[in-house]
């Protein structure tokens, strides 16, 4: 928040559970992953996602979305997913 602060961005930072939260206004979601896409995530992310998603972990990756590149931050991949192409 601090950071978010600082550059003035404009996000807005949501804990809750990821299931039950409208996902379809966000153009951009950031996922650190505490299991796997199976559990019902994926599925929600193929209904409702309209932008890129970034997977901040190498343990838990989604199965169907399409994987973008992936960039390394002190040796923890961060890759970009989408439903319809590919971004780099």
């Amino acid at each position: 928040i601090k950071i978010k602060d600082k550059l003035k961005l404009k996000a807005n930072f949501i804990q809750e559970d990821f299931l039950k939260h409208d996902l379809t206004k966000y153009n951009i979601i950031f996922i650190n992953a505490d299991k796997g896409f199976h559990t019902g995530i994926e599925d929600k992310l193929l209904k409702e996602l309209k932008g890129i998603l970034i997977v901040y972990n190498f343990i838990y990756q989604p199965r169907f979305l399409k994987k973008g590149k992936t960039y390394l931050f002190e040796q923890t991949p961060i890759t970009i997913y989408s439903k319809n192409k590919i971004f780099s």
